[in-house]
């Protein structure tokens, strides 16, 4: 295991997450050609919900290979969190089978996975410390949108309202790709972006 693989995953996440946005921007700003009649801003809409779903997928991802990768550039913890004599020899495949095969399991949540994600990464390489609280705040209202628009239910819709009060000041419930239009994209830029800079801070103290 090399630090070059830790920083190819970012590398890798943050050209993502740009791409994401230059499309986003492109569908907004009507740089593309297939979109025309009634039905424009419900199909910008559409795209821009599928993107923000996609981004959320490609943090969860990004979230996991960290987790593993920076786990085995020192495992000792996982090794007395599992058990496991300290002479255990571990690869990457192992690291992943005992972080998530027991049981569903996911980091993507840092706020509420900080306790486990301590116990599993040495002081030196959890970079998930590094993480600011309004970068969390942002990635906690993206998963409000993103949880409404997987369930459609009346507690995600409520949870997604108060979450435009609070940090939009908006006081009337609007559909989550016709939020992220408004003001020639601005939403849609400053939260997609936020995993990108959630990433290079991670990133730039790790030495």
């Amino acid at each position: 295991m090399s630090r070059r693989t830790v920083l190819q995953n970012h590398t890798h996440f943050q050209d993502q997450i740009d791409n994401i946005i230059q499309y986003g921007l492109d569908i907004i700003n009507d740089r593309l050609s297939y979109f025309g009649g009634d039905q424009k801003q419900q199909q910008k809409s559409m795209l821009l919900e599928s993107l923000l779903l996609r981004s959320c997928a490609l943090w969860e991802s990004f979230v996991e290979n960290e987790v593993v990768f920076l786990v085995a550039l020192e495992p000792t913890k996982l090794k007395s969190e599992t058990g496991l004599p300290q002479n255990t020899r571990l690869n990457l495949k192992l690291i992943r089978a005992l972080l998530f095969s027991d049981t569903y399991r996911t980091y993507y949540n840092i706020e509420q996975s900080k306790p486990i994600l301590n116990r599993l990464l040495s002081d030196k390489y959890n970079l998930f410390k590094q993480i600011k609280k309004e970068q969390l705040d942002k990635i906690s209202f993206v998963y409000k949108l993103r949880n409404y628009l997987s369930h459609y239910s009346v507690f995600a819709k409520r949870q997604l309202l108060n979450a435009y009060k609070k940090h939009c000041s908006y006081k009337r419930f609007l559909e989550p790709g016709m939020f992220l239009i408004k003001q020639k994209g601005k939403h849609f830029e400053n939260l997609i972006h936020n995993f990108k800079l959630t990433s290079l801070s991670m990133q730039v103290n790790f030495k």
